[in-house]
């Protein structure tokens, strides 16, 4: 038997024959009392396989985040028990793409981002039943994939800083950036790693995750020239009180500008657009104005520039007749009668002016019931004005005619419609027809009745009817509707043939849902005498829409009696687009005068127009006569109506 030196301690290994040991745990040998003199030492034995220390996961419960297509690998670590361990996955999912190896090694190239948890479980070499387990909840991170975000191309202007703060997004933040191998900042750039501040061509950022993850954009630089502001420093200007429009230009930087005021005040009248740079309004006062302007384009370069503008004292410029003008209407009733203004100077050369139209304020549509019948002219003028209510509800209606003029002005003209509720109301004119002369001159004498419906509010049906003891008397047609500025003319024929000398007299009945009208009708047959005849007693004109028209209508007036017809023509209705080419005349029983008619060339807007003209003799046994005249001016897509038949007052 052997013993070590003092101070060592060393294990004695005994073989007792014939013993064994069943026990499975440790054996513990007990020590000597401390009186014992006993060299011997007690040990602890663990039968082979066995470890008494507890099995225990040491991992963070939260594990290092991960990115998709990022590979991402961590090995879980444990203590106590007996190695090797075996790892496995408890409860739980591990992120798509990730493996869990056996060792505890979790690998792979996660697929799927967002946040996981699990519960893992390890268990020792110990042989059954001694074997040791332990388990541990854990959670894993994983991000969207890496990815640089900053748009391209990146503006800039030269001679102008530049900063440009570069994005970006998955990962797990915080970010690094670097130039990508290859590629070189623009001279004058650098990029810190760090921040992201600036940029260049190709770059690359990396995360702070465990595995760091990168992704790369090359990104363009674009240099444009230096920003200049080339608009002169004293533009051309103009007058106070005068319409002034002035854009400012430039010369290189990078689109879209903004405009604003940098320093001083802009002349009382004026505004500046910043988004096109245009200064306009109208100038409240005369003088010069200084003031400076600043540009900023959209790579943040700016410049100023000083701008002096000055305007004169202002010209007197054209005067209206009239600032406003009332319409009435009735809905679905006639037009209202046109009305007018002028437009002048107090001294000097005349204007030249164009007109426009609004509802009323600046940039809105122009109103579809105003029109206006001459666009353009020079001063003076008389400007005539239009309305038709058609299709409009009971209500209130404003627009304005803007008189532009080449002094720089602008004149308003304020127009307000009214549109009240329609009711039916028949009206017929003349409100009677008085026809003169011999048996032999009143053959087949004719005059004619307009029948409308002055109320609106819908067409108008009517029927005529007259006394049955007056043979003599017929009217055609006998019944019609009328129409919104449609009227229908009547066809009174009187025939005096085998009736005596005397006076005669009826009533033409005209009959309606909305009233009716008797209308007197005196004969007065008389000795021999003049009696007035007429070729015609009704002509049309046809115009196209903008184009006006020129034509001329000749009408014969006829002595169908006795001695001569000494006549007057004068126009007692319509006289606003129907002209006379001569009032006065005379005519004897074998020579016959003729009256002109002319439509006015100034163009109408589309619709129809009608006029009254009365020819007279006071030593006629039949006067006065009646000539009837109706203008209708097409629109550009619709085609001319088919002329009327005209009735013939004889055979001449």
């Amino acid at each position: 038997m052997n013993r070590t030196a003092k101070g060592l301690y060393c294990i004695y290994v005994l073989a007792l024959a014939g013993l064994a040991f069943n026990q499975t745990g440790p054996i513990h040998m007990a020590k000597p009392p401390a009186q014992s003199s006993s060299p011997w030492v007690a040990v602890s034995a663990e039968p082979p396989g066995t470890n008494n220390i507890a099995l225990t996961i040491t991992s963070p419960t939260a594990l290092p985040n991960g990115a998709v297509g990022t590979a991402y690998s961590f090995s879980f670590d444990a203590t106590g028990g007996l190695t090797p361990y075996s790892w496995s996955v408890f409860s739980g999912a591990l992120p798509a793409g990730l493996n869990l190896g056996s060792s505890g090694s979790l690998t792979g190239t996660p697929t799927v981002a967002g946040q996981f948890a699990f519960t893992l479980s390890v268990v020792d070499s110990t042989k059954a039943p001694a074997a040791q387990s332990a388990s541990k909840n854990f959670t894993l991170r994983i991000g969207s994939a890496l990815a640089v975000t900053t748009t391209s191309p990146i503006n800039a202007t030269a001679g102008s800083s530049l900063t440009v703060i570069l994005a970006a997004t998955g990962g797990a933040p915080l970010y690094l950036w670097f130039v990508a191998p290859g590629s070189q900042l623009p001279p004058g750039l650098t990029l810190d790693a760090s921040s992201g501040f600036l940029s260049g061509t190709p770059v690359i950022v990396t995360d702070s995750a465990s595995t760091p993850a990168s992704a790369s954009k090359a990104l363009v630089l674009i240099v444009a020239p230096a920003l200049v502001i080339t608009t002169a420093t004293s533009p051309p200007s103009g007058a106070a009180g005068t319409n002034f429009s002035l854009t400012f230009a430039t010369s290189g930087g990078s689109p879209p500008f903004t405009w604003a005021l940098d320093s001083g005040t802009l002349p009382p009248g004026l505004t500046l657009n910043p988004a096109t740079g245009v200064l306009s309004g109208t100038p409240q006062a005369d003088g010069s104005f200084t003031f400076a302007i600043r540009v900023t384009d959209s790579a943040k370069a700016a410049v100023v520039k000083s701008i002096t503008l000055t305007f004169a004292v202002a010209s007197p410029g054209a005067a209206l007749s009239a600032t406003s003008l009332d319409f009435s209407a009735q809905a679905g009733g006639d037009a209202p009668a046109p009305q007018s203004f002028s437009a002048a100077v107090s001294a000097g050369a005349g204007l030249q002016f164009t007109i426009q139209t609004d509802g009323g304020a600046a940039g809105t549509a122009p109103p579809t019931w105003l029109s206006i019948l001459l666009l353009k002219g020079s001063t003076p003028a008389r400007i005539p004005v239009s309305i038709d209510q058609t299709g409009l509800q009971p209500g209130k209606y404003s627009g304005r005619i803007l008189v532009n003029t080449s002094d720089g002005r602008q004149s308003v003209v304020a127009v307000t419609l009214t549109v009240v509720v329609g009711t039916p109301q028949l009206d017929v004119s003349p409100g009677f027809l008085r026809f003169a002369g011999s048996a032999s001159a009143l053959a087949m004498a004719e005059q004619d009745l307009l029948v409308r419906n002055i109320g609106g509010g819908a067409p108008l049906a009517f029927s005529v009817s007259l006394p049955s003891d007056v043979p003599w008397l017929s009217v055609t047609p006998s019944a019609g509707q009328t129409a919104p500025n449609a009227p229908v003319p009547l066809r009174v024929l009187v025939n005096a043939q085998a009736l005596p000398a005397g006076p005669l007299r009826a009533a033409i009945h005209i009959d309606s849902a909305a009233g009716s009208a008797d209308i007197p009708v005196s004969l007065l047959v008389r000795t021999p005498g003049p009696v007035i005849g007429l070729s015609l007693t009704g002509v049309r004109f046809e115009a196209r829409e903008k184009n006006g028209s020129a034509e001329t209508q000749t009408v014969k007036v006829l002595n169908l009696g006795d001695g001569a017809v000494s006549w007057q023509a004068e126009i007692l209705s319509g006289s606003e687009w129907l002209s006379l080419g001569t009032s006065l005349g005379q005519s004897t029983q074998g020579t016959a005068s003729a009256v002109q008619l002319s439509a006015n060339v100034a163009a109408l807007v589309p619709g129809a127009y009608y006029a009254l003209v009365r020819i007279s003799d006071p030593g006629a046994l039949n006067s006065p006569q009646y000539l009837t005249a109706v203008r209708r001016d097409f629109s550009l897509s619709s085609s001319p109506a088919r002329q009327p038949s005209r009735h013939s007052q004889c055979a001449c």
